[in-house]
């Protein structure tokens, strides 16, 4: 008969090697040479060519860990005026784009609006990348020539057609204030991350003008002035319908872009309540508490 403890022991051993021999039945059907070789290649690549483009490898989303830019990832959540205007390039549903592998197949030159630059086809293959024909937008652009349409999906289509250029026109939902009222622009921007969630943006433009950002937009996007400039409130607004657009006076601007939704700050509240409140708990329990000279706790009357 064995004893407690050997059978404790022999359980324990029992589980360990069944997970190990589940764990080691299921790994992952790449080699690790492969994705280090892929790694290297995108790595060398923005070493040799650095810049804010983006990037789309076939088969694997290794930019974000090569601090680069992609086009598409692997993640549960994409946001969805992205997705809407990636199905639509792919003539795909929106639904199509989390169980396909590889819901990306067709390389459409209007992806210069999203700043892709090189397409690396295949990982399991020695083949070269091939640039896009046209050149990427840069990550920030000062545009004048804009075009209002209050509904925001009938903008989608008009990205694809031929003659559309990016890098002269955008499209808004919402009248910018103020409007532009120059066809040239001939302003200067520059912007420096100061997180994932904070760019501090400088720009000085002769006229009024849109900032256009080649970034996606959400309504947790908020601007706010920096310094004493020209300008005492900025407008974050859907550009080209996922894009972001920052309506611009004429004058020197400072100013932070940066993502606080207004969850965020409801859960912020109440998560600074709710500590209070355990506190107050916490502090009056004690005062009602007494050690008793046997060493236990007792009620104080």
């Amino acid at each position: 008969m064995l004893s407690c403890h050997q059978t404790f022991f022999c359980q324990e051993g029992l589980n360990c090697y069944e997970l190990f021999f589940f764990a080691y039945s299921n790994r992952p059907t790449f080699k690790m040479e492969d994705i280090q070789y892929i790694y290297k290649k995108v790595q060398n690549l923005y070493a040799y060519d650095p810049g804010d483009y983006r990037m789309f490898v076939e088969d694997r989303a290794l930019c974000a860990v090569t601090d680069g830019y992609d086009i598409w990832a692997d993640t549960p959540m994409i946001l969805n005026r992205y997705a809407k205007y990636i199905s639509y390039s792919q003539g795909k549903s929106e639904d199509q784009l989390f169980w396909l592998l590889n819901p990306i197949t067709k390389m459409k030159t209007v992806f210069n609006l999203i700043r892709l630059k090189y397409v690396i086809p295949t990982l399991y293959e020695d083949t070269n990348l091939y640039t896009m024909p046209l050149k990427p937008l840069p990550r920030m652009k000062l545009m004048s020539d804009c075009e209002v349409i209050p509904k925001g999906e009938d903008i989608i289509p008009l990205l694809f057609k031929e003659d559309f250029d990016p890098s002269r026109k955008l499209y808004l939902e919402n009248p910018p204030d103020p409007a532009p009222i120059s066809n040239k622009i001939a302003g200067a921007v520059s912007w420096l991350d100061l997180s994932p969630d904070k760019i501090e943006i400088t720009a000085d433009t002769p006229s009024s003008a849109i900032l256009l950002v080649t970034d996606n937009y959400s309504r947790g996007w908020k601007a706010v002035p920096l310094s004493n400039d020209s300008q005492s409130k900025y407008q974050v607004l859907p550009a080209d319908y996922f894009l972001r657009g920052i309506p611009l006076g004429p004058g020197h601007h400072h100013f932070l872009m940066e993502y606080r939704p207004i969850s965020f700050e409801i859960g912020k509240w109440v998560a600074v309540i709710a500590w209070a409140l355990y506190l107050i708990a916490l502090y009056l329990s004690w005062k009602t508490i007494k050690l008793s000279p046997t060493g236990k706790w007792e009620k104080t009357q």
